[in-house]
Protein backbone atom coordinates (compact mmCIF):
# COMPACT_ATOMS: atom_id res chain seq x y z
CA UNK A 1 0.00 0.00 0.00
CA UNK A 2 1.37 3.38 -1.04
CA UNK A 3 0.02 6.34 0.79
CA UNK A 4 0.54 9.50 -0.87
CA UNK A 5 -1.42 12.30 0.97
CA UNK A 6 0.10 15.38 -0.35
CA UNK A 7 2.29 14.06 -3.15
CA UNK A 8 0.91 11.40 -5.61
CA UNK A 9 1.75 12.35 -9.26
CA UNK A 10 5.44 13.00 -7.48
CA UNK A 11 5.29 9.56 -6.03
CA UNK A 12 4.31 7.45 -9.04
CA UNK A 13 7.37 9.32 -11.15
CA UNK A 14 9.75 8.25 -8.50
CA UNK A 15 7.95 4.63 -8.51
CA UNK A 16 8.78 4.49 -12.46
CA UNK A 17 12.57 5.96 -11.88
CA UNK A 18 13.41 3.78 -9.15
CA UNK A 19 11.52 0.29 -10.53
CA UNK A 20 11.42 1.20 -14.36
CA UNK A 21 14.90 1.38 -15.04
CA UNK A 22 16.64 -1.10 -17.00
CA UNK A 23 18.23 -2.03 -13.97
CA UNK A 24 16.00 -1.54 -11.14
CA UNK A 25 17.04 -0.18 -8.07
CA UNK A 26 14.06 -1.99 -6.32
CA UNK A 27 11.85 -4.74 -6.43
CA UNK A 28 8.01 -3.98 -7.46
CA UNK A 29 5.74 -5.68 -6.63
CA UNK A 30 3.57 -7.15 -9.15
CA UNK A 31 0.79 -5.16 -7.95
CA UNK A 32 -0.47 -1.98 -5.35
CA UNK A 33 -2.30 0.04 -3.95
CA UNK A 34 -2.48 3.84 -4.38
CA UNK A 35 -4.25 5.35 -0.81
CA UNK A 36 -3.99 8.99 -1.22
CA UNK A 37 -6.23 11.67 -0.92
CA UNK A 38 -7.47 11.62 -4.00
CA UNK A 39 -7.92 15.84 -4.06
CA UNK A 40 -4.55 15.26 -5.01
CA UNK A 41 -4.70 13.24 -7.79
CA UNK A 42 -4.60 14.46 -11.14
CA UNK A 43 -6.34 12.58 -13.93
CA UNK A 44 -3.46 12.31 -15.60
CA UNK A 45 -2.11 10.50 -12.48
CA UNK A 46 -5.02 8.37 -12.01
CA UNK A 47 -4.69 7.20 -15.44
CA UNK A 48 -0.88 7.19 -15.52
CA UNK A 49 -1.15 4.50 -11.89
CA UNK A 50 -3.82 2.62 -13.62
CA UNK A 51 -1.41 1.94 -16.70
CA UNK A 52 1.12 1.03 -14.05
CA UNK A 53 -0.63 -1.73 -12.79
CA UNK A 54 -1.77 0.18 -9.58
CA UNK A 55 -5.15 -0.51 -7.42
CA UNK A 56 -6.99 2.75 -5.99
CA UNK A 57 -8.75 2.46 -2.59
CA UNK A 58 -12.06 4.46 -2.03
CA UNK A 59 -12.63 5.86 1.27
CA UNK A 60 -16.12 6.57 2.61
CA UNK A 61 -15.31 10.59 1.88
CA UNK A 62 -16.53 9.65 -0.96
CA UNK A 63 -19.79 10.59 0.61
CA UNK A 64 -18.53 14.26 0.28
CA UNK A 65 -15.70 14.74 -1.64
CA UNK A 66 -15.78 15.44 -5.35
CA UNK A 67 -12.27 14.41 -5.80
CA UNK A 68 -12.94 10.71 -4.74
CA UNK A 69 -15.20 10.22 -7.21
CA UNK A 70 -13.43 11.42 -9.53
CA UNK A 71 -11.25 8.51 -8.80
CA UNK A 72 -14.02 6.21 -8.27
CA UNK A 73 -15.47 6.82 -11.80
CA UNK A 74 -12.05 6.86 -13.89
CA UNK A 75 -10.57 3.89 -12.04
CA UNK A 76 -11.34 0.70 -13.95
CA UNK A 77 -13.75 -0.93 -11.75
CA UNK A 78 -11.53 -4.40 -11.49
CA UNK A 79 -8.62 -2.08 -9.55
CA UNK A 80 -10.98 -0.82 -7.18
CA UNK A 81 -10.61 -1.77 -3.54
CA UNK A 82 -13.00 0.02 -0.59
CA UNK A 83 -10.70 1.49 2.26
CA UNK A 84 -12.43 0.87 5.89
CA UNK A 85 -9.97 2.18 8.25
CA UNK A 86 -8.01 5.73 7.25
CA UNK A 87 -9.16 7.83 10.34
CA UNK A 88 -9.52 10.76 8.79
CA UNK A 89 -11.35 9.74 5.49
CA UNK A 90 -14.75 9.21 6.87
CA UNK A 91 -17.98 10.65 5.76
CA UNK A 92 -18.04 13.52 8.07
CA UNK A 93 -15.13 16.18 8.37
CA UNK A 94 -13.00 16.08 11.33
CA UNK A 95 -14.89 12.93 12.88
CA UNK A 96 -13.03 10.19 13.26
CA UNK A 97 -14.17 6.94 10.28
CA UNK A 98 -14.97 3.82 11.08
CA UNK A 99 -14.58 0.93 9.94
CA UNK A 100 -18.91 0.44 9.38
CA UNK A 101 -18.27 3.49 7.04
CA UNK A 102 -17.51 1.15 4.28
CA UNK A 103 -20.97 0.84 3.45
CA UNK A 104 -21.52 4.12 2.60
CA UNK A 105 -19.00 3.84 0.05
CA UNK A 106 -20.79 0.82 -0.92
CA UNK A 107 -23.89 3.09 -1.70
CA UNK A 108 -21.93 5.57 -3.52
CA UNK A 109 -19.78 3.67 -5.79
CA UNK A 110 -22.98 1.78 -6.32
CA UNK A 111 -24.75 4.87 -7.78
CA UNK A 112 -21.74 6.50 -9.39
CA UNK A 113 -21.31 2.92 -11.96
CA UNK A 114 -25.05 2.34 -12.15
CA UNK A 115 -24.89 -1.17 -10.28
CA UNK A 116 -25.98 -2.83 -7.31
CA UNK A 117 -24.20 -2.35 -4.21
CA UNK A 118 -24.06 -6.56 -3.74
CA UNK A 119 -22.02 -6.03 -7.50
CA UNK A 120 -19.84 -3.00 -5.40
CA UNK A 121 -19.30 -6.04 -2.56
CA UNK A 122 -18.29 -9.33 -4.79
CA UNK A 123 -16.50 -6.74 -7.80
CA UNK A 124 -14.43 -5.30 -4.69
CA UNK A 125 -14.11 -8.21 -2.69
CA UNK A 126 -12.76 -10.23 -5.69
CA UNK A 127 -10.08 -7.70 -6.29
CA UNK A 128 -8.78 -7.63 -2.89
CA UNK A 129 -8.63 -11.10 -3.47
CA UNK A 130 -6.41 -11.04 -6.14
CA UNK A 131 -4.17 -8.22 -4.08
CA UNK A 132 -4.14 -10.33 -0.70
CA UNK A 133 -4.93 -13.98 -1.59
CA UNK A 134 -4.18 -15.08 2.23
CA UNK A 135 -7.58 -13.26 2.65
CA UNK A 136 -9.85 -16.84 1.10
CA UNK A 137 -8.55 -18.27 4.41
CA UNK A 138 -10.23 -15.69 6.90
CA UNK A 139 -13.30 -15.01 4.45
CA UNK A 140 -16.68 -17.45 4.44
CA UNK A 141 -17.85 -16.86 0.56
Amino acid sequence: VVSTQSTASLSLSCFNNLFCLETPLLHWPAQNIMHARPALLARQAIRQGVQDGHYFSIAPSIVRDPSQKLVATTVPFDRLVLESDAPALGPVIRERNSPLNVLQTVDVLAELLGCSKECVIETTTQNALRLFPKLKNFLKL
